[in-house]
């Protein structure tokens, strides 16, 4: 009756916390893409739920295996109580009065084995002392890694916002230093710019020169020097988009469809970490990145990995960034997987829904007209116009 509950919450609490387990594997695999995506709130409330899913289990299980515990403590117990009662009960009433000292002797003796053996028994619940130490050990080091967790480890670049009318939307860089979070070497020094709506940047530089790190600086995931500042000008924070190099889609497994349909599953893609679009919606930024053909391919979104090409997930990360249309767009070679003719519909796409485009990238793309920055050795910096 006790028993049989209990398998079945095991069961669902096993199943419940390998989700948990798969969605926190993502979150760490795909941590860097999800903070530039600012979908934390998201992925919080995704694990937050499961989570919960995982307790609840495990609260229903510890109350089930109590009253099995109790159940089997009492009748195990029950039967020396009764015992001793029986025998305290003929001791003191004399039965055992005529009984030679040996004999009586044998017979305490006997009698105080079991009771040595009831004591033992009874012992064991002083163990549980011993357990509860431990969790108290346990407690006390997640609390310490808590502690550091929510310490500081550094400052990382806020924006602030301005208005000017006589400006144009801008977003200015100024005096920004940029370093490894575990290393004090400049990987770029004092770097200054001012990024106009409408001015196309291009961020080059050989492969581990910084440009990455530039990103992840400009971000806020990384601690900067204190003279560094970052203002938006006539701007709003959501007029800003980072597009990561990695092609992050989304949690894996989050569809809230039992069998979710390829364009439903697109649109959870595309909009992340937003909720998804309309079917009509995905069709037309499909059509416009030349994705339409994944509306009729069989998709599994527990399998992103073996669903999309490497150039098919940029495709739908140029689709998100014209879904957000942010004024300003700053990508993470964002076209490294796709060809020439792709690179040239993607870019034109993005130019044409009116984003100011800054590229990370190891070459100007074609019909590129801005500026170049190039990040050179020792921290140091160029900036200059190129015409396409």
């Amino acid at each position: 009756m006790l028993l049989q509950p209990l398998i079945a919450l095991v069961y669902k609490k096993e199943k419940s916390e390998g989700n948990f387990r798969h969605l926190h594997a993502s979150l760490r695999q795909n941590a860097e893409a999800i903070a530039f995506h600012r979908g934390e709130g998201s992925e919080r409330h995704i694990l937050d739920n499961t989570l919960d899913d995982v307790l609840d289990r495990q609260q229903k299980i510890v109350i089930q295996e109590t009253a099995l515990k109790l159940w089997n403590t009492f009748a195990e117990y029950t039967g020396s109580v009764v015992c001793y009662g029986i025998i305290a009960q003929r001791v003191f009433d004399g039965v055992y009065r005529d009984l030679p000292p040996e004999q009586l002797s044998a017979l305490i003796s006997r009698n105080a084995f079991v009771s040595m053996y009831l004591s033992s028994r009874f012992s064991a619940v002083a163990i549980l002392a011993d357990t509860y130490a431990d969790i108290c050990g346990y407690a006390a080091r997640i609390a310490q890694l808590l502690e550091k967790a929510h310490s500081d480890l550094g400052h990382g670049l806020v924006p602030t916002c301005s208005n000017d009318p006589r400006s144009l939307p801008a977003m200015i860089i100024r005096d920004l230093t940029v370093s490894l979070p575990w290393d004090t070497v400049p990987l770029i020094r004092s770097l200054s710019l001012s990024i106009e709506t409408g001015h196309h940047h291009i961020i080059t530089g050989r492969s581990g020169i910084g440009k990455s790190s530039l990103m992840r600086s400009l971000a806020g995931l990384w601690a900067v020097n204190s003279e560094a500042s970052l203002e938006f000008v006539n701007l709003k924070t959501e007029d800003v988009m980072f597009v990561p190099q990695g092609s992050y889609l989304g949690p894996l497994g989050s569809a809230r469809r039992d069998d979710p349909s390829s364009l439903q599953l697109l649109g959870q893609h595309i909009a992340y970490p937003y909720p998804p679009l309309e079917s009509q919606q995905t069709l037309h930024l499909l059509s416009l990145v030349g994705l339409s053909y994944l509306a009729n391919r069989a998709l599994d979104s527990r399998a992103e990995s073996e669903t999309f090409s490497a150039g098919e997930k940029q495709g739908l990360q140029i689709a998100r960034v014209l879904h957000r249309r942010p004024r300003i767009a700053i990508l993470d070679e964002p076209t490294s997987n796709v060809g020439a003719d792709v690179e040239k519909t993607l870019f034109q796409a993005l130019t044409e829904a009116g984003v100011t485009l800054v590229v990370v990238t190891h070459r100007a793309y074609e019909g590129f007209n801005g500026t170049t920055v190039h990040i050179g050795d020792n921290g140091s910096w160029t900036a200059h116009r190129t015409h396409g």
